[in-house]
Protein backbone atom coordinates (compact mmCIF):
# COMPACT_ATOMS: atom_id res chain seq x y z
CA UNK A 1 0.00 0.00 0.00
CA UNK A 2 1.04 3.55 -0.58
CA UNK A 3 0.23 4.71 2.94
CA UNK A 4 2.79 6.99 4.48
CA UNK A 5 3.05 9.61 7.10
CA UNK A 6 2.30 12.88 5.34
CA UNK A 7 4.85 14.57 7.56
CA UNK A 8 7.57 12.64 5.77
CA UNK A 9 6.36 13.73 2.34
CA UNK A 10 6.04 17.36 3.35
CA UNK A 11 9.37 17.39 5.18
CA UNK A 12 11.07 16.33 1.97
CA UNK A 13 10.02 19.77 0.76
CA UNK A 14 10.90 21.44 4.08
CA UNK A 15 8.91 21.79 7.28
CA UNK A 16 8.84 23.51 10.62
CA UNK A 17 9.21 21.71 13.94
CA UNK A 18 5.55 22.34 14.82
CA UNK A 19 4.14 20.64 11.70
CA UNK A 20 0.92 18.68 12.27
CA UNK A 21 1.40 14.97 11.65
CA UNK A 22 -1.27 13.38 9.43
CA UNK A 23 -1.07 9.73 8.59
CA UNK A 24 -2.52 8.96 5.20
CA UNK A 25 -1.89 8.60 1.51
CA UNK A 26 -0.49 11.39 -0.62
CA UNK A 27 -2.58 11.61 -3.79
CA UNK A 28 -1.31 14.73 -5.54
CA UNK A 29 1.05 17.68 -5.28
CA UNK A 30 1.34 20.90 -7.28
CA UNK A 31 3.20 24.20 -7.09
CA UNK A 32 2.24 27.27 -9.13
CA UNK A 33 5.54 28.98 -8.37
CA UNK A 34 8.52 28.54 -6.04
CA UNK A 35 6.46 29.57 -2.99
CA UNK A 36 2.84 28.41 -3.40
CA UNK A 37 1.96 24.72 -3.35
CA UNK A 38 -0.76 22.27 -2.39
CA UNK A 39 -0.72 18.59 -1.44
CA UNK A 40 -3.86 16.43 -1.35
CA UNK A 41 -4.72 12.91 -0.27
CA UNK A 42 -6.62 10.70 2.12
CA UNK A 43 -6.29 10.56 5.87
CA UNK A 44 -7.47 8.02 8.41
CA UNK A 45 -10.97 8.09 9.89
CA UNK A 46 -12.86 8.82 6.65
CA UNK A 47 -11.24 12.18 5.93
CA UNK A 48 -9.46 13.78 3.01
CA UNK A 49 -6.86 16.52 3.35
CA UNK A 50 -5.52 19.54 1.53
CA UNK A 51 -2.22 20.99 2.76
CA UNK A 52 -0.93 24.32 1.47
CA UNK A 53 2.29 26.29 1.68
CA UNK A 54 3.01 29.92 0.84
CA UNK A 55 6.72 29.83 1.70
CA UNK A 56 8.12 27.11 -0.53
CA UNK A 57 7.32 24.29 1.88
CA UNK A 58 8.88 25.66 5.06
CA UNK A 59 5.43 25.75 6.69
CA UNK A 60 2.23 23.89 5.77
CA UNK A 61 -1.40 24.52 6.74
CA UNK A 62 -3.67 21.48 6.60
CA UNK A 63 -7.42 21.27 6.15
CA UNK A 64 -9.14 17.98 6.95
CA UNK A 65 -12.54 17.40 5.36
CA UNK A 66 -14.90 14.58 6.37
CA UNK A 67 -16.29 12.25 3.74
CA UNK A 68 -18.79 9.42 3.83
CA UNK A 69 -16.50 6.99 1.98
CA UNK A 70 -14.51 4.28 3.75
CA UNK A 71 -11.36 4.75 1.65
CA UNK A 72 -11.36 8.39 0.59
CA UNK A 73 -8.51 9.82 -1.43
CA UNK A 74 -8.02 13.12 -3.22
CA UNK A 75 -5.83 12.48 -6.24
CA UNK A 76 -5.95 15.62 -8.35
CA UNK A 77 -5.21 19.23 -7.54
CA UNK A 78 -5.21 22.25 -9.87
CA UNK A 79 -4.58 25.93 -9.15
CA UNK A 80 -4.38 28.42 -12.04
CA UNK A 81 -3.41 31.11 -9.52
CA UNK A 82 -2.85 31.43 -5.77
CA UNK A 83 -6.56 31.94 -4.96
CA UNK A 84 -8.61 29.64 -7.21
CA UNK A 85 -8.29 25.88 -7.07
CA UNK A 86 -10.00 22.55 -7.43
CA UNK A 87 -9.33 19.12 -5.98
CA UNK A 88 -10.87 15.85 -7.10
CA UNK A 89 -10.64 12.31 -5.91
CA UNK A 90 -12.00 8.84 -5.61
CA UNK A 91 -15.74 8.26 -5.33
CA UNK A 92 -16.55 11.46 -7.29
CA UNK A 93 -15.31 13.84 -4.60
CA UNK A 94 -14.70 17.39 -5.83
CA UNK A 95 -14.06 20.63 -3.95
CA UNK A 96 -13.41 24.24 -4.97
CA UNK A 97 -11.69 27.16 -3.24
CA UNK A 98 -11.71 30.85 -4.11
CA UNK A 99 -9.53 32.01 -1.22
CA UNK A 100 -6.31 30.07 -1.66
CA UNK A 101 -7.53 27.01 0.23
CA UNK A 102 -8.71 28.61 3.46
CA UNK A 103 -12.25 27.42 2.71
CA UNK A 104 -13.44 24.58 0.49
CA UNK A 105 -16.90 23.96 -0.97
CA UNK A 106 -18.03 20.59 -2.24
CA UNK A 107 -18.98 20.76 -5.93
CA UNK A 108 -20.33 18.40 -8.56
CA UNK A 109 -17.47 16.92 -10.56
CA UNK A 110 -17.42 17.62 -14.30
CA UNK A 111 -19.48 15.12 -16.26
CA UNK A 112 -21.56 14.13 -13.25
Amino acid sequence: MKYLTLLLALCLLGCASNTQVIEGELGGLTFIDAQHGWAVGGAKEKKVFVASTADGGAHWETTLMPTEHITPLLTGVAFPDSQHGWVMGSHGQAYETRDGGKNWAKIRPPGD
